[in-house]
């Protein structure tokens, strides 16, 4: 019996370590189990924390992209609602002067305590402490002393540069109503920057002012193509695990680009007609330019993709400060041209060459001059002499070009062509020796002419005066080209040699 007790206790013993071993690997199991789902559970957890970053990343760029497209779409509106000085209301409107710096720190306590005395030094201390609170006291109103004479620096300058200011823009506008022709560029050139609005779309411009035919020419720098964001949308790419964007189709691109090229173009008109009184400007062009690389060549380049000539009379029926107005639409509706492929700089034509009518100014001498030096007034040329001179600049240019007599012209002056096996040239030219603007029926009498010559490819109309803003549109619109005043002015001289004098030019 006690054998037995003694086997059975062992085997008792050896079952109890069993079951301890398993109940042990059972316990490490399970903690390894534990720790795997905790594992997960905070992988888990970390990838929903990343994917909640991501999703706040993409609802953050997205609603930047959209205000920023919300606020191109709004310029013509806010410009329109901003309030536009008239060119008397710019003498208020000094430009800020910014004052000088003062780097220097108020003086410290610290600088001055004496150090906490000892034991033995406490009697003293208190003596110390009021000297030195003294110095402090001397050095910091002495501080204050050198920044109020610093604050009176600044508003001297600040009254002086307002006075100044305001004396300038005195004699500007003084200089315009007595027909001074650099005073309205100058007072547009300071119209433009006062126009928060348009800070960073209109760069910098340049105007020419033609005071006899109350016109202002107006050539602005307008904004690059990546004023129009690439980015159609952002989204949070969860296959990716990254926030990336949906680029905007070229198309719509150069749709957005279109719209804020017109936006900014009846912005500038708007401008100039509120600025600016009924006799002094009556008409305005805007030719708006952007700077670029040429792909192709890889050379600067310079194309007008806007241009746009507008009477008061025509820009005062429109109410742009209507929220469905179409700028595009509206700018067409002017007669304007805008570059069809913006982004592949494709070039209009300017309505009015800003760059030829200051150099016309620079060359051509008022009707005063023309009467002391020995240059030739082309309107006091004889009429026919005139027409044979439009001849003879045709033929230095290359054409086969004859004056037409008088009986069988049909309307017609002159006549220039040039052989070409593929695309010949036969150009009708009417010239209008006329001091006063050319109306818009002067083109349909040269449309008429033109359809009693079939064989004739082009119409040319000459003026030594100007065309109307309508007479251009029309001219345009039915494909005759035209040559002012200024311009004939310069080819003459570039092409003949012969300096002459257009009177009809002169300030009247």
């Amino acid at each position: 019996m006690a054998r037995g007790s003694l086997w059975d206790e062992l085997g008792r013993d050896r079952e109890q370590r069993r079951r301890s071993e398993v109940a042990r690997l059972r316990a490490e199991a399970q903690i390894r189990k534990d720790d795997r789902r905790s594992t997960a559970g905070t992988r888990r957890g970390d990838a929903a924390h990343e994917r909640a970053e991501r999703d706040a990343e993409a609802v953050r760029r997205q609603t930047e992209l959209d205000a920023r497209l919300t606020a191109l779409a709004g310029v013509l509106y806010v410009v329109v609602a901003f309030p536009i000085p008239t060119i008397s209301d710019l003498r208020d409107l000094p430009p800020e002067v910014e004052p000088e710096p003062f780097d220097e720190e108020p003086p410290r306590w610290a600088d001055f305590a004496p150090p906490e005395p000892g034991l033995l030094g406490r009697l003293g201390h208190n003596r110390a402490v009021a000297q030195a609170r003294t110095r402090f006291d001397e050095e910091f109103a002495e501080f204050e002393r050198r920044r109020a004479a610093a604050a009176d620096r600044d508003r001297i300058r600040a009254a002086e540069a307002r006075a100044d200011h305001e004396r300038r823009i005195d004699g500007l506008v003084a200089a315009a109503a007595g027909g001074d022709p650099d005073a309205v560029p100058e007072l547009t050139a300071a119209l433009l920057r006062t126009i928060t609005p348009l800070r960073g779309l209109v760069r910098r411009g340049r105007a020419v002012h033609q005071s006899e035919a109350a016109e202002l020419a107006v050539e602005v720098e307008l904004p690059g193509t990546d004023v129009v964001p690439v980015e159609r949308e952002w989204r949070h790419v969860v296959t990716r695990r990254t926030v990336a964007p949906v680029e905007r189709k070229a198309a719509e691109r150069a749709a957005l680009y279109a719209d804020v090229i017109g936006q900014v173009t009846l912005a500038v008109l708007a401008i100039c007609f509120r600025a600016f009184p009924p006799g002094l400007v009556d008409a305005v062009t805007v030719n708006g330019h952007i700077t670029a690389t040429d792909p192709a060549t890889g050379r600067p380049t310079h194309p007008c993709l806007v241009t746009v000539t507008a009477a008061r009379s025509t820009f005062a029926e429109l109410h742009l400060d209507n929220p469905e107005l179409d700028a595009r639409r509206c700018v067409a509706f002017l007669g304007a041209e805008i570059s069809p492929h913006p982004y592949q700089l494709e070039a209009v034509q300017p309505f009015v060459d800003v760059d030829l009518l200051i150099r016309y100014r620079l060359v051509t001498a008022p009707q005063a001059l023309a009467q002391i030096d020995h240059r030739t007034d082309l309107m006091d040329m004889d009429p026919h002499e005139f027409e044979k001179l439009v001849a003879a600049l045709f033929r230095a240019k290359g054409y086969d070009a004859w004056h037409t007599q008088s009986s069988r012209d049909d309307g017609i002056d002159a006549v220039a062509t040039k052989a070409d096996p593929y695309v010949p040239t036969e150009c009708l030219i009417q010239v209008k020796r006329v001091r006063s603007v050319v109306p818009p029926k002067d083109i349909q009498a040269l449309m008429g002419a033109m359809r009693e010559h079939p064989t004739a490819t082009n119409g040319l109309l000459v003026t030594t005066s100007r065309f109307s803003d309508r007479t251009r549109q029309r001219a345009r619109a039915q494909g005759i080209a035209t040559m002012e005043g200024a311009e004939l002015g310069l080819q003459i001289k570039e092409h003949l040699g012969r300096d002459v004098v257009n009177s009809a030019q002169a300030r009247r």
